[in-house]
């Protein structure tokens, strides 16, 4: 297992490393704490930024659609 730093890290991904610090305090990036040091697999990153990429493009239920379903359920 290959662990980079945030500099490595955003040098890689173009993001900055306070964005990559609030992805993982926030956001559930995958992560180890070394002491004061924050370390990421390379990886895991991939996957955990491949799993939010699904999550943004997954349909969006209308409200109807969504009550319709729930009522359904529950058998109303």
């Amino acid at each position: 297992m290959k662990l980079v730093n945030l500099r490595t890290l955003s040098a890689d991904t173009s993001l900055s490393v306070y964005m990559i610090r609030l992805y993982c305090k926030k956001h559930g990036l995958p992560h180890y704490k070394i002491g004061r040091k924050i370390l990421v697999n390379p990886d895991e990153f991939s996957s955990w930024l491949r799993k939010i990429n699904e999550k943004r493009s997954a349909p969006v239920q209308s409200l109807a659609q969504l009550l319709n379903s729930t009522f359904e359920e529950i058998g109303l």
